[in-house]
């Protein structure tokens, strides 16, 4: 399945808590679209936030904020896991330099 970053621009500090409720909406409707989604950070001063979820295309990624709480993405960029958190790794290989802990992404 592809996986996504999508990007949100609030342009202002948003608070935590109301980006917490919002995922939880997020997840509440994500099979809906066939989406799952892996995580979600945020910066809290810049206004910003950043999620990550697996989705056939970038419109279904949409489909789930739009229809869960209305708050689209400013931007959709389909990325490529360099290092699979534990648990991910096909078939248990972990790819060539991500046995340092350092580079492992935590999902």
């Amino acid at each position: 399945m592809p996986l996504f970053m999508d990007i949100h621009d609030f342009g202002s500090e948003i608070s935590v808590a109301d980006v917490a409720q919002a995922h939880r909406w997020d997840r509440e409707v994500e099979r809906r679209h066939l989406v799952r989604f892996r995580g979600c950070w945020v910066d809290q001063r810049a206004g910003r936030v950043f999620c990550l979820v697996e989705a056939p295309d970038a419109a279904a990624a949409a489909a789930v904020h739009r229809d869960s709480h209305g708050l689209v993405a400013h931007e959709v960029h389909e990325v490529q896991e360099t290092c699979p958190s534990q648990g991910q790794q096909e078939g248990g290989v972990v790819p060539e330099g991500c046995d340092e802990p350092a580079n492992h992404v935590r999902g």
